[in-house]
């Protein structure tokens, strides 16, 4: 071989396209045509200087000292490739791809992160085409081989997993140059983690795992700790990609130790986040009628300390959903027929090893401790360290990360103490789960006292910031300098997050240093120490959401969600339901703001059920923080007796601020009802909070006092309340709670026929929450501009406007406003003549109405039915409808608009005409009789059969 290059180097990687099925078709002629394939590519490769690493079957890597050379020898071997004459019309399609990098020499070959990416480029490519990497772009990008330019095609994820790479496509004179989008993770919908560092090997385990993952409904991914289980399932999943066009979603189930949120956990993954909640049906069956016929692979990551949830999820998901498939991670079995893979550990056998999988790793992770690190003459040790610790990733990584102090034969030699220390030392356990207890364990020897404590206690959180670690390892501690200590020997991670450091442990690592702190009886104390740190940050959060500084308390209660609900449970669990209460209550507004509803509605009740001996005050209190927020959503059902309920505690027990909310979340639940004395106690509400100084819930009760008195049909007054609450909210700094109120009166300013006041106050609301990540307003305000171009007679625009509203309301869960956007839908499809289309959306809009317990705006769906109805001629069920809908509107006080009361006249006037005075006054007044269930069942009954 050629000396290799070194220093910057441009890694190219090619293979024929669909080589199987060439060979399949060529038989015996096939060998014939590879060698042709490989006397071309060797030929353009050598006029370019490259250096031709290794050939395997139909696949080349080749290394350049040129980025430019690189280019050359891609774009020479692709117009030999397409000009040769290949036998009865069979031509080979090569693609190839390319990134620039540091060549890091592992022996007699390179290693590290940027050959990684050459190749994954390369698979993102199709026959024919070659892409390029920015890197390799801009080192080219003076110096372009003639008759050659570049495309650019934007950021893609990899299948590696990696950060985002930015691709070109090397456009070639005289060739095709027109190809779909490359073939990256952006080709199906998925939430799979970016991933630090390089997928190494395990090439043959990969092809295996697909296949089953593909022909099997359930696959189980089994081994011990550290054998790389999740990883080799998210890299599998990468893989499959275009198998699933519906998508692939990972739930990692390390987040939880309740087994009831199993479910939950899927649901947040999915945006499935209101399903089931107070309909007494289990979420995993409403899970699994939310998937239907969806065409997708759900991953659950870490199953076993779940077992038995997990287990019933996915019987019940692959019994009711048919084109669902699951693959699963579990150190146990799941008690669910499927097929069963045992994960290996990595390639560390035979010869020197020095080319194996393990040897790899070893040297690419001590790559990254020690830039420096050349393999050399420590092969054999490496070797070695690769076989005592039977391959395992974890060990394996564990062991390179002491390269920036000790020597491969050094960490050699500590090794072969350990394990004769250790052996045997758990009866009955694998061996492999012996060897890497003994690795961890001698991780764990190395620390010292404060290390070691430390470890153990930050063991506890999923992920921490220094502030957190400060606050439970205490003061007598140096946070810093213990940190930097345990980042430095792989212990712990450090990432950047904004514009602070936030640290976790490998899974395996926390597992280990919690099970030493439940032997040193430590875990009680540490899970109050890391409770009562998170109950202080988000009751500050709390308050801090309200103001100016609420994107970055957005930021930080995003962070740490998992270590919250982890408090929560372990609160729950100790039966601290004083705590639990406190913690719920102060993350309720976070929830409201992030799109979270039932996860958070489930623990308000779990908490709120459970703790019946908890302080009175926490829990009256608990109802309006948390309960309240489900009246925002447009739930009504179980929640309205609790704030009555809270209502009359706190009027004993309250502070004058406790009072004032739950008189005005009193106030929503009469208004919601439509109950005369509503605008009066948020009135009230409002005079409360006055007398405190409270501005914020001033503005807030502001804001529902508009639409109780919109109900009322003043819609002068309802417009002056929402532009005084608006105006306090940007006064406050609380540019989310102003955004909300400015797409309302958007929606009010649409109903009077007010368009281009409208329009201004929507275009404002999607302004206001520019730079906060906002998940529940945008797609308000566009559900709002829908409605107005509806308005203005620009149906397409419309339609297109409610396109982009419905995912976003599909990902955060918002039945409300699903239902919502399909009334629109179903009102233009009734006015286009479209009546099917109308059918179907005015049925999911019952559907959705009806399942909330949401009166008030069940009463356009059973108008719009009565309209469709009408349309097509079933004038008895419109006589009916009409009927319905008047009762129902009547019994919440709603007043019509004056577009809605203009299409109601002229369908109920058709249909009286139809019919005639005595008919369709006995059959208007039979539906107006109806409760609002006998309403909600016959028009669904209607809806079908027109």
């Amino acid at each position: 071989m050629a000396t290799l290059p070194t220093g910057t180097v441009t890694f190219l990687f090619t293979d024929i396209e669909r080589s199987t099925r060439l060979l399949e078709r060529l038989g015996s002629d096939f060998a014939a045509v590879l060698q042709t394939h490989h006397d071309i590519m060797r030929r353009a490769v050598a006029g370019a200087g490259g250096v031709e690493i290794s050939t395997e079957g139909d696949s080349f890597f080749i290394a350049f000292d040129s980025a430019p050379r690189a280019i050359a020898a891609a774009a020479s071997a692709q117009r030999a490739l397409s000009a040769f004459d290949w036998p009865d019309d069979h031509a080979l399609r090569v693609r190839m791809g390319m990134h620039t990098g540091e060549g890091v020499l592992g022996g007699d070959d390179y290693v590290g992160l940027e050959v990684h990416r050459a190749a994954r480029i390369s698979s993102a490519a199709y026959g024919g085409q070659v892409l390029i990497s920015e890197a390799t772009r801009t080192l080219s990008q003076d110096n372009m081989p003639e008759g050659t330019d570049v495309r650019d095609l934007g950021q893609h994820r990899l299948k590696d997993l990696s950060r985002r790479e930015h691709l070109f496509q090397l456009i070639i004179e005289g060739l095709d140059n027109t190809f779909p989008a490359p073939r990256t993770l952006e080709a199906a919908p998925n939430n799979l983690p970016v991933q630090l560092t390089s997928f190494v090997g395990r090439d043959q385990e990969i092809d295996n795992l697909s296949q089953l993952v593909t022909a099997n409904r359930l696959v189980t991914l089994r081994g011990p700790g550290g054998v790389g289980k999740t990883r080799l399932a998210t890299q599998a999943a990468a893989r499959l990609i275009e198998s699933f066009p519906d998508g692939i979603w990972m739930v990692d189930l390390t987040a939880t130790d309740d087994p009831s949120l199993v479910p939950t956990l899927l649901a947040e993954s999915l945006g499935a986040r209101d399903i089931g909640a107070l309909s007494g049906r289990s979420l995993s069956e409403e899970l699994a009628d939310f998937v239907g016929d969806r065409n997708m692979l759900i991953l659950l990551d870490n199953c076993e300390h779940v077992l038995e949830s997990s287990s019933e999820l996915i019987a019940t998901l692959i019994g009711r959903s048919p084109n669902v498939h699951v693959l699963a991670t579990s150190r146990d079995a799941l008690p669910v027929p499927g097929a069963q893979y045992n994960v290996p550990s990595l390639e560390h056998e035979g010869g020197s090893g020095a080319e194996s999988d393990a040897v790899r790793l070893f040297v690419d992770r001590a790559r990254q401790a020690n830039p420096e690190f050349q393999l050399d003459g420590d092969v054999e040790p490496v070797a070695e360290i690769a076989r005592r610790l039977d391959g395992l990733p974890l060990a394996i990584e564990l062991a390179a990360a002491r390269v920036n102090v000790l020597t491969p034969q050094q960490i050699l030699d500590r090794l072969e103490d350990r394990f004769a220390l250790l052996k045997g030392s758990r009866s009955g356990a694998p061996e492999r789960h012996e060897t890497l207890q003994a690795t961890m364990d001698w991780s764990y020897d190395m620390l010292d006292g404060a290390e070691r404590d430390a470890l153990l206690w930050l063991s506890v959180f999923s992920g921490w910031t220094l502030e957190a670690a400060e606050s439970v390892l205490g003061k007598d501690v140096d946070a810093i300098d213990v940190l930097g200590s345990l980042v430095d020997r792989s212990l712990v991670e450090a990432s950047v997050q904004g514009d602070q450091s936030r640290y976790r442990l490998l899974e395996t690592v926390r597992q280990h240093a919690y099970e030493k702190l439940v032997e040193q009886d430590a875990a009680q104390a540490a899970h109050a120490a890391h409770a009562g740190y998170f109950l202080a940050l988000t009751e500050a959060g709390d308050e801090g959401l309200r103001g100016p500084q609420q994107g970055e308390w957005i930021q930080r209660f995003k962070a740490d969600h998992d270590n919250v609900r982890a408090a929560i449970a372990w609160a729950i669990e100790n039966a601290e339901f004083d705590l639990a209460l406190r913690l719920v209550s102060s993350m309720s507004w976070y929830w409201l703001i992030d799109g979270y509803y039932q996860g958070p509605l489930q623990l308000f009740r779990r908490v709120y059920d459970d703790g019946v001996d908890a302080d009175p005050l926490l829990r009256a209190r608990s109802v309006y923080k948390s309960g309240g927020i489900a009246l925002i959503w447009g739930w009504f059902g179980d929640i309205s007796p609790l704030l009555e309920e809270a209502y009359d505690t706190l009027q004993e027990v309250g502070d004058a601020r406790d009072i004032a909310f739950a008189t005005h979340f009193l106030g929503g639940v009469h208004a919601s009802r439509g109950e005369p004395d509503a605008d009066k106690l948020l009135e009230k509400s409002i005079s409360m909070f006055r007398e405190i100084g409270d501005e914020w819930g001033q503005a807030f009760a502001e804001r529902w006092l508009g639409s109780a008195v919109e109900l009322s049909g003043n819609a002068a007054r309802t417009i002056d309340h929402q532009r005084a609450a608006k105006a306090a909210f940007t006064r406050l700094g609380d540019r989310w709670s102003a955004s909300w109120i400015a797409f309302v009166l958007g929606f009010n300013l649409v109903a009077l026929g007010e368009f281009d006041e409208a329009e201004q106050a929507l275009n404002e609301s999607l302004e206001l929450v520019v730079g906060i990540e906002d998940r529940l307003i945008v797609p308000h305000a566009k559900r709002g501009l829908a409605a107005l171009a509806g308005r203005r007679g620009q149906p397409q625009l419309a339609r297109s406007i409610l396109d982009e509203a419905l995912p976003l309301y599909v990902k955060i869960g918002d039945e409300s406003c699903l239902s919502i956007c399909h009334l629109q839908l179903g009102e233009m499809d009734t006015d286009a003549g479209d009546y099917e289309a109308a059918r179907r959306h005015l049925t999911r809009s019952l559907q959705g109405f009806t399942r909330l317990g949401n009166q008030l705006d069940l009463a356009p769906v059973i108008r719009r039915s009565a309209e469709l109805a009408a349309a097509v001629g079933d004038y008895e069920r419109a006589a009916t409808l009409a009927g319905a809908a008047e009762g129902v509107r009547g019994s919440s006080d709603g007043v019509l608009s004056e577009h809605d009361a203009a299409r109601f006249e002229e369908a109920t006037s058709k249909t009286e005409a139809a019919l005639g005075g005595g008919d369709y006054q006995r059959m208007f007044k039979a539906g107006s009789a109806l409760s609002f269930e006998e309403v909600a069942e016959y028009a669904g009954n209607a809806l079908a059969d027109t």
